[in-house]
């Protein structure tokens, strides 16, 4: 017995954000029927219990378009697409009944960055945040020079 589901966390859209794949099986030996058809006796079996582990898929949104749906206040609905797939196999002929549940669980994390810079400028090498500033003749030459500071806990690019 092989008992599958395909799990898929999909955008608002429809389109998958991630999919996952858990299968699990079990082996169950029986013996020639019986001429019961009643799933029980040595020529059936009733299995109980047969998980598919946990499987964890992860997904990153970097991208603008990725994080629009997340902006601004409200709720964003995401949608869930479980189908479940069995199969018996073995000699001869083969009765089988499946009863299938799947779930998922979805956890989404928010991690936020908070970039931040300081420009300080500076004209002919004085600073230049208070007035009236450094004083600079008609016609003489000026040069600014600026020093950004990344203040924040994001790399700058």
């Amino acid at each position: 017995v092989q008992m599958m589901a395909d799990a898929k966390l999909l955008w608002p859209d429809g389109e998958p954000i991630v999919a996952a794949y858990p299968v699990a099986s079990r082996t169950q030996p029986t013996t020639e029927y019986d001429g019961k058809l009643d799933h029980a006796g040595t020529s059936g079996a009733t299995l109980v219990g047969v998980i598919g582990y946990d499987i964890s898929q992860a997904a990153t949104f970097i991208t603008n378009d990725e994080l629009q749906p997340f902006v601004g206040q409200g709720q964003v609905n995401f949608a869930i697409d479980v189908t479940g797939r069995s199969r018996a196999r073995g000699a001869g002929n083969i009765s089988a009944r499946f009863s299938l549940a799947a779930s998922t669980q979805v956890t989404l994390t928010y991690i936020y960055g908070n970039p931040a810079i300081d420009i300080e400028k500076s004209t002919n090498g004085a600073d230049a945040d208070l007035p009236p500033g450094p004083y600079i003749p008609m016609g003489d030459p000026v040069t600014w020079e600026y020093v950004v500071t990344n203040t924040g806990d994001m790399t700058l690019t």
